[in-house]
C-alpha cells in the first residue's frame, strides 16, 4: 500500500489541519518542553513517595520493636503476678 493510497491522503489538507488541532487541543501534541517539564514533576513526585514509603518502613519497624519491649515487660509482670505469695487460686 502506498502513501496515495491510505486512507490520511483522502484526508486533505483541511483534514490534516483539523487533525493537528485537534491532537493539540486534547493534549497529544505538546511542545517537548512541556512533555519534559511533566517527566520532571513526575519524577519528583517519585523521590517524594519514596521518601514517605521509607519512612513508613521505618515508622512499622519501630512500632514492631516497642510491641516487642511491651509483651516482655508484660511477661515480666504476668511471672511477678504468679510467683507472689498473696496470689488466690
Amino acid at each position: 500500500m502506498t502513501l496515495f493510497d491510505s486512507p490520511w491522503a483522502q484526508l486533505g489538507a483541511v483534514g490534516i489541519v483539523f487533525l493537528l488541532v485537534l491532537l493539540i487541543a486534547t493534549g497529544r501534541l505538546m511542545p517537548r518542553s512541556t512533555a519534559q517539564d511533566q517527566v520532571d514533576q513526575a519524577n519528583a513526585n517519585a523521590k517524594l513517595w519514596q521518601a514517605a514509603a521509607e519512612a513508613s518502613d521505618k515508622r512499622a519497624d519501630l512500632f514492631g520493636e516497642q510491641l516487642g519491649e511491651i509483651v516482655a515487660a508484660m511477661r515480666a509482670v504476668e511471672a511477678l503476678v504468679r510467683t507472689s505469695p498473696g496470689r488466690a487460686p
